[in-house]
Protein backbone atom coordinates (compact mmCIF):
# COMPACT_ATOMS: atom_id res chain seq x y z
CA UNK A 1 0.00 0.00 0.00
CA UNK A 2 3.24 2.27 0.87
CA UNK A 3 4.63 1.52 -2.25
CA UNK A 4 1.90 2.17 -4.22
CA UNK A 5 0.93 6.06 -2.72
CA UNK A 6 4.56 6.48 -3.57
CA UNK A 7 4.49 5.51 -6.81
CA UNK A 8 1.47 7.39 -7.31
CA UNK A 9 3.22 10.93 -5.30
CA UNK A 10 5.86 10.48 -7.87
CA UNK A 11 3.85 10.21 -11.01
CA UNK A 12 1.67 13.63 -9.78
CA UNK A 13 5.52 15.19 -9.13
CA UNK A 14 6.28 14.25 -12.89
CA UNK A 15 3.29 15.33 -13.98
CA UNK A 16 3.75 18.38 -12.26
CA UNK A 17 7.25 19.07 -13.39
CA UNK A 18 6.17 18.32 -17.14
CA UNK A 19 3.90 21.28 -16.71
CA UNK A 20 6.20 23.92 -15.00
CA UNK A 21 8.98 23.44 -18.01
CA UNK A 22 5.88 23.63 -20.66
CA UNK A 23 4.13 27.05 -19.10
CA UNK A 24 6.38 28.45 -16.36
CA UNK A 25 6.10 28.29 -12.39
CA UNK A 26 4.41 31.44 -11.90
CA UNK A 27 1.69 30.49 -14.31
CA UNK A 28 1.76 27.46 -12.79
CA UNK A 29 1.26 28.65 -9.20
CA UNK A 30 -1.36 30.70 -10.34
CA UNK A 31 -3.13 28.06 -11.79
CA UNK A 32 -2.89 25.96 -8.91
CA UNK A 33 -4.20 28.73 -6.41
CA UNK A 34 -6.95 29.55 -8.68
CA UNK A 35 -8.18 25.42 -8.92
CA UNK A 36 -7.74 26.08 -4.75
CA UNK A 37 -9.58 28.45 -4.02
CA UNK A 38 -12.30 27.22 -6.67
CA UNK A 39 -12.84 23.75 -5.02
CA UNK A 40 -12.93 25.52 -1.60
CA UNK A 41 -16.06 27.89 -3.22
CA UNK A 42 -17.50 24.65 -4.47
CA UNK A 43 -17.57 22.96 -1.37
CA UNK A 44 -18.44 25.96 0.27
CA UNK A 45 -21.67 26.12 -1.58
CA UNK A 46 -22.15 22.71 -1.84
CA UNK A 47 -21.59 21.95 2.05
CA UNK A 48 -22.29 25.18 3.74
CA UNK A 49 -23.95 23.59 7.34
CA UNK A 50 -19.86 22.53 7.59
CA UNK A 51 -18.80 25.69 7.33
CA UNK A 52 -22.05 27.41 9.53
CA UNK A 53 -21.18 24.85 12.40
CA UNK A 54 -17.63 25.43 12.58
CA UNK A 55 -17.89 28.88 12.74
CA UNK A 56 -20.70 28.66 15.23
CA UNK A 57 -18.47 26.50 17.55
CA UNK A 58 -15.52 29.03 17.05
CA UNK A 59 -17.84 31.91 18.21
CA UNK A 60 -19.25 29.69 21.51
CA UNK A 61 -15.42 28.61 21.74
CA UNK A 62 -14.27 32.43 22.46
CA UNK A 63 -17.32 33.40 24.33
CA UNK A 64 -17.20 30.43 27.06
CA UNK A 65 -13.15 31.69 27.24
CA UNK A 66 -14.37 34.96 28.04
CA UNK A 67 -16.62 34.86 30.22
CA UNK A 68 -14.33 32.11 32.17
CA UNK A 69 -11.51 34.64 32.55
CA UNK A 70 -14.16 37.42 33.18
CA UNK A 71 -14.98 35.18 35.98
CA UNK A 72 -11.42 34.59 37.34
CA UNK A 73 -10.44 38.24 36.56
CA UNK A 74 -13.60 39.66 39.24
CA UNK A 75 -12.81 37.31 41.65
CA UNK A 76 -9.11 38.39 41.79
CA UNK A 77 -10.17 41.76 41.32
CA UNK A 78 -12.46 41.58 44.23
CA UNK A 79 -9.78 40.39 46.70
CA UNK A 80 -7.18 43.35 45.78
CA UNK A 81 -10.71 45.12 46.96
CA UNK A 82 -10.73 43.83 50.07
CA UNK A 83 -7.04 44.37 51.00
CA UNK A 84 -7.60 47.89 49.78
CA UNK A 85 -10.09 48.74 51.91
CA UNK A 86 -8.23 46.90 54.97
CA UNK A 87 -5.02 49.04 54.13
CA UNK A 88 -6.83 52.48 53.83
CA UNK A 89 -9.68 51.69 56.36
CA UNK A 90 -11.84 53.80 53.56
CA UNK A 91 -15.82 53.04 53.33
CA UNK A 92 -15.82 51.48 49.75
CA UNK A 93 -13.11 50.28 47.39
CA UNK A 94 -14.43 50.43 43.75
CA UNK A 95 -13.55 49.74 39.71
CA UNK A 96 -15.22 51.97 37.57
CA UNK A 97 -14.88 50.53 33.45
CA UNK A 98 -15.08 52.06 30.60
CA UNK A 99 -16.80 51.32 27.77
CA UNK A 100 -18.29 52.72 24.41
CA UNK A 101 -21.79 52.77 23.30
CA UNK A 102 -23.57 54.77 20.09
CA UNK A 103 -21.40 56.98 18.30
CA UNK A 104 -21.63 60.22 16.30
CA UNK A 105 -23.10 59.84 13.02
CA UNK A 106 -20.87 62.18 11.36
CA UNK A 107 -17.48 61.43 12.51
CA UNK A 108 -18.33 57.91 13.81
CA UNK A 109 -16.31 58.54 17.16
CA UNK A 110 -17.88 56.66 20.07
CA UNK A 111 -19.28 58.13 23.28
CA UNK A 112 -17.25 57.06 26.09
CA UNK A 113 -19.52 55.01 29.77
CA UNK A 114 -18.32 54.48 32.97
CA UNK A 115 -19.80 51.40 34.97
CA UNK A 116 -18.89 50.66 38.42
CA UNK A 117 -18.83 46.78 37.78
CA UNK A 118 -17.07 46.09 41.36
CA UNK A 119 -17.56 47.46 44.66
CA UNK A 120 -16.61 46.48 48.07
CA UNK A 121 -17.50 47.85 51.58
CA UNK A 122 -16.53 47.95 54.71
CA UNK A 123 -19.14 47.21 57.41
CA UNK A 124 -21.44 49.75 58.47
CA UNK A 125 -21.25 51.09 54.73
CA UNK A 126 -23.92 50.36 52.21
CA UNK A 127 -23.53 50.01 48.64
CA UNK A 128 -23.82 52.59 45.61
CA UNK A 129 -22.37 50.89 42.62
CA UNK A 130 -25.96 50.97 41.34
CA UNK A 131 -25.89 54.86 41.01
CA UNK A 132 -23.05 54.52 38.83
CA UNK A 133 -23.91 52.24 35.82
CA UNK A 134 -23.36 53.69 32.54
CA UNK A 135 -23.20 57.27 33.07
CA UNK A 136 -21.60 58.92 30.19
CA UNK A 137 -18.28 60.27 30.91
CA UNK A 138 -18.59 63.48 29.10
CA UNK A 139 -20.80 64.96 31.44
CA UNK A 140 -18.17 64.50 34.72
CA UNK A 141 -14.66 66.74 33.81
CA UNK A 142 -13.07 64.70 36.93
CA UNK A 143 -12.87 61.75 33.60
CA UNK A 144 -10.95 64.15 31.93
CA UNK A 145 -8.91 65.09 34.45
CA UNK A 146 -7.98 61.73 35.68
CA UNK A 147 -6.86 60.45 32.35
CA UNK A 148 -4.26 64.15 32.17
CA UNK A 149 -3.27 63.66 35.86
CA UNK A 150 -3.04 59.95 36.30
CA UNK A 151 -4.18 60.17 40.17
CA UNK A 152 -6.37 62.27 41.87
CA UNK A 153 -6.57 62.43 46.01
CA UNK A 154 -8.93 65.38 47.47
CA UNK A 155 -12.58 65.78 50.12
CA UNK A 156 -15.22 66.53 48.62
CA UNK A 157 -14.30 70.86 48.20
CA UNK A 158 -11.59 69.70 46.13
CA UNK A 159 -14.13 67.25 43.99
CA UNK A 160 -16.14 70.49 43.43
CA UNK A 161 -13.61 72.76 41.91
CA UNK A 162 -13.10 70.41 38.87
CA UNK A 163 -16.63 68.56 38.84
CA UNK A 164 -19.83 70.23 40.17
CA UNK A 165 -21.81 67.35 39.16
CA UNK A 166 -19.60 64.62 40.34
CA UNK A 167 -19.69 66.79 43.74
CA UNK A 168 -23.36 66.65 44.51
CA UNK A 169 -23.42 62.81 43.49
CA UNK A 170 -20.90 61.90 46.07
CA UNK A 171 -22.51 63.83 48.76
CA UNK A 172 -25.90 62.21 48.23
CA UNK A 173 -23.88 58.94 48.65
CA UNK A 174 -21.99 60.30 52.07
CA UNK A 175 -18.82 60.40 50.82
CA UNK A 176 -16.12 63.45 52.11
CA UNK A 177 -13.40 62.59 50.37
CA UNK A 178 -11.94 60.36 47.64
CA UNK A 179 -8.82 58.83 46.03
CA UNK A 180 -8.77 57.54 42.49
CA UNK A 181 -6.19 56.57 39.68
CA UNK A 182 -6.48 55.54 36.04
CA UNK A 183 -6.32 52.27 35.42
CA UNK A 184 -4.26 50.90 32.03
CA UNK A 185 -4.59 47.96 29.73
CA UNK A 186 -0.85 48.96 28.29
CA UNK A 187 -1.36 52.51 26.96
CA UNK A 188 -4.73 52.36 26.78
CA UNK A 189 -6.94 53.89 29.31
CA UNK A 190 -9.31 51.14 30.73
CA UNK A 191 -11.13 51.81 33.77
CA UNK A 192 -10.51 53.46 37.80
CA UNK A 193 -9.57 52.44 40.54
CA UNK A 194 -11.02 54.30 43.52
CA UNK A 195 -11.63 54.20 47.44
CA UNK A 196 -14.14 56.79 48.84
CA UNK A 197 -14.34 57.93 52.51
CA UNK A 198 -17.42 58.84 54.57
CA UNK A 199 -17.64 61.35 57.55
CA UNK A 200 -15.30 61.14 60.00
CA UNK A 201 -12.77 59.03 57.75
CA UNK A 202 -8.83 59.80 58.09
CA UNK A 203 -6.36 59.34 55.47
CA UNK A 204 -2.66 60.35 54.29
CA UNK A 205 -3.04 61.44 50.85
CA UNK A 206 0.87 60.29 50.20
CA UNK A 207 0.29 56.84 51.52
CA UNK A 208 -2.93 56.79 49.83
CA UNK A 209 -1.21 57.90 46.43
CA UNK A 210 1.41 54.87 46.50
CA UNK A 211 -1.40 52.08 47.68
CA UNK A 212 -3.33 53.49 45.07
CA UNK A 213 -0.43 53.20 42.27
CA UNK A 214 0.38 49.34 43.48
CA UNK A 215 -3.10 48.26 43.61
CA UNK A 216 -3.97 50.12 40.43
CA UNK A 217 -1.08 48.16 38.27
CA UNK A 218 -2.29 45.23 39.85
CA UNK A 219 -6.07 45.39 39.03
CA UNK A 220 -5.42 46.92 35.51
CA UNK A 221 -2.96 43.30 34.62
CA UNK A 222 -6.13 41.77 35.95
CA UNK A 223 -8.74 43.22 33.75
CA UNK A 224 -6.51 43.75 30.46
CA UNK A 225 -6.16 40.39 29.90
CA UNK A 226 -7.04 38.57 26.94
CA UNK A 227 -7.23 42.24 25.57
CA UNK A 228 -3.96 41.43 23.28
Amino acid sequence: MGRANLDRGLRWLEKLLRLESRYGFFALLRTLVLLLFFGLAVFIITSPRYFVERAEGYIRRRHDAAVSMRLVADAEARVVLSRLIAQTECSRAWVIELHNGTENLATGLPFLYGDMRLEEVSPGAGNVDREYRDFPLGRYPMATHLIHEGVFIGGAASVRAIDERLYHKLKANGVEAVGMVTLYAGARPLGVLGVSFGPGGGYNPAHLALVLQRYGVQVGTILSRGSE
